[in-house]
C-alpha cells in the first residue's frame, strides 16, 4: 500500500511539474492540449531539444525506478516461505503484471488530471471531441511502454541484480534520446525533415514511439509546430511496437520467475 501511495503522490507532483510553465498567463487550454503536452509533441529530433525532452521523461523514469521492485522485491528476502504457498508461480506473474500494467495507468490518468486540476486554478480548461482518441493513444502507448520498462526491470533484477536491472533499461532509454536527438544529422538541410529512406532510425527507436509530435493518424500529423514531414509514422505503429516489448517482458518473466534458483538464492547478497 505505501507503493501505492509513492506512486499517487509522484503522478500528482508530476502533473503540476508538466504544465507549470503553462500556469504564467494562460487563459484557456483544451484537455487534448494537456495530454499532447506530456507526449514531447512540441519537440523534434534536433539536439537543441534534448533538455526540454529529458525534462519531460523524468517523471517516466521514476516512475521506473519506483516501480522496479514491485515483483522483484519478493525474491529479496522470504521467498522460500513466500512461494510455499503459490503452486504455480506463472499465474501468480501473471497477476502481478496484470497490477503493474493497472499501477501505470493510474499514474499516467493522475498525471493528466493533476495538471488539469492545475490549470483550473488559473485558467479555463475545455473538453474537446480529439481528446478522445488522442487521450486512447496516449493511455495506451504509455502504459505499454512503461509497463515493458518497468517489466524489464523487475525481470533484470532477478536474473542480476537490482543494480544492473535498473541501470539496463535506463541506458536504453538515454541512448534512445540521445541517437533521437542526434538524426537531425541525417536531415534535408534546407528542411530540417528526414528523408523518408531514413525513417527506419524514428521506427527501431523506443523514445521515438513516444513522440507525437512526429506521428500521424490516417496520414494527418497528430500534432506537429513544424508541418508534416516526409514519411508517414502512425500511431498504431507505435501501438504495436509497445506491445511487443510488454509481451517480451512478460514472457521473459515467466521464464525466470519459473527457475528454481531464483527462488533460493537472494540475488542482492551473493
Amino acid at each position: 500500500m505505501r507503493k501505492y501511495r509513492k506512486v499517487l503522490l509522484l503522478g500528482c507532483l508530476c502533473g503540476i511539474l508538466c504544465v507549470f510553465s503553462d500556469m504564467v498567463n494562460m487563459e484557456e487550454v483544451s484537455l487534448s492540449q494537456i495530454i499532447l503536452r506530456t507526449t514531447f509533441s512540441q519537440t523534434w529530433y534536433h539536439a537543441g531539444f534534448i533538455m526540454s525532452i529529458m525534462k519531460m521523461f523524468i517523471p517516466l523514469l521514476l516512475f521506473q525506478i519506483l516501480c522496479g521492485s514491485m515483483i522483484y522485491r519478493y525474491f529479496c528476502c522470504a521467498s522460500v516461505y513466500y512461494f510455499t504457498r503459490n503452486a504455480s508461480r506463472i499465474k501468480w506473474f501473471l497477476l502481478e503484471c496484470a497490477k503493474l500494467y493497472l499501477t501505470c495507468l493510474s499514474f499516467l490518468i493522475i498525471m493528466i488530471l493533476t495538471g488539469a486540476a492545475a490549470l483550473l486554478l488559473v485558467g479555463k480548461v475545455t473538453i474537446d471531441s480529439s481528446v478522445v482518441w488522442i487521450g486512447g493513444y496516449y493511455l495506451l502507448i504509455y502504459s505499454l511502454y512503461l509497463f515493458g520498462f518497468t517489466l524489464g526491470i523487475n525481470v533484470l533484477s532477478l536474473a542480476w541484480n537490482s543494480t544492473a536491472g535498473i541501470a539496463v533499461p535506463a541506458i536504453i532509454q538515454i541512448m534512445g534520446i540521445a541517437f533521437y536527438t542526434m538524426m537531425s544529422q541525417f536531415a534535408d538541410p534546407v528542411t530540417g525533415y528526414l528523408a523518408a529512406d531514413s525513417a527506419w532510425m524514428v521506427y527501431i527507436n523506443p523514445f521515438a514511439q513516444l513522440a507525437f509530435g512526429i506521428h500521424t493518424r490516417n496520414g494527418k500529423p497528430v500534432f506537429s509546430i513544424f508541418g508534416p514531414q516526409e514519411f508517414p509514422f502512425e500511431l498504431n505503429m507505435s501501438v504495436a511496437y509497445v506491445g511487443i516489448i510488454a509481451i517480451f517482458a512478460v514472457a521473459a518473466g515467466c521464464a525466470a520467475v519459473n527457475r528454481h534458483e531464483f527462488i533460493t538464492n537472494d540475488k542482492e547478497i551473493e
